[in-house]
């Protein structure tokens, strides 16, 4: 953020990460960000601390991390738009409308459609495992599939993450109609201060291609087809 010359504070506010962390982070606006032909205009930046950022960063052999050229863009730019998400194939597709997505592979009516759950102020959707309704937080910034458990006394989340033996699997899951077969969470206590059940990641990103419409409040998705999408 302190690269950034053309900006405007506006407020400071509370934010909190996976470890239960709680931060006070400065909020900024900046003119427009341009991403390729897209022109967003009076956009608000968050500016996320060192601390904050290796809080919810999970590394293995726990070496520091790297700032250097550092940014997430959050779904809240996208809000007066709609989003494709083919990440499978590095295809992401921002457009006005549903029509305009005539590619193949991408016609919404091979789509299963869901309702987008937004009142907790995160992506959200319900989805059927054997052992009940899970509400999911969708997020392409997590690597894996999350499950909110508990941790045993004694253990850091990264032994919990890393080790196999404590991936929790469910042989249904279940997003409206559609059976999407069995799935996998890695199992780590998610310490936010409202109740979040689990995590959708990369993991199921690069296995389903994800149309979000804001302004209908509803998701479309189907698992990636390479044959029709490539």
């Amino acid at each position: 953020m302190r690269h950034i010359q053309d900006k405007t504070y506006l407020c400071s506010k509370k934010t909190y990460r996976l470890r239960g962390g709680e931060y006070e982070e400065k909020v900024y606006e900046v003119p427009k960000i341009e991403m390729g032909d897209l022109i967003f205009k009076r956009v608000p930046l968050d500016e996320e601390s060192t601390a904050a950022l290796t809080e919810i960063t999970i590394r293995e052999t726990g070496s520091p991390v790297s700032l250097q050229n550092f940014g997430k863009i959050g779904w809240k730019l996208f809000w007066n738009v709609n989003v494709l998400l083919d990440l499978g194939n590095d295809t992401i597709v921002v457009c006005s409308s549903p029509d305009v997505l005539q590619h193949p592979g991408y016609q919404l009516d091979t789509f299963e459609k869901i309702p987008l759950l937004l009142n907790r102020n995160l992506l959200e959707i319900d989805a059927k495992t054997p052992e009940g309704l899970l509400r999911c937080v969708l997020d392409t910034g997590c690597s894996w599939n999350l499950l909110n458990r508990d941790l045993e006394e004694g253990k850091t989340l990264e032994q919990y993450v890393f080790d196999e033996s404590r991936v929790s699997h469910f042989s249904s899951f279940t997003i409206g109609e559609k059976e999407c077969g069995p799935t996998s969470f890695r199992c780590v206590p998610i310490q936010l201060p409202i109740r979040v059940e689990a995590i959708l990641g990369m993991e199921f990103f690069n296995e389903h291609i994800v149309f979000i419409n804001f302004s209908d409040h509803c998701i479309y998705f189907k698992k990636r087809d390479l044959k029709s999408c490539l």
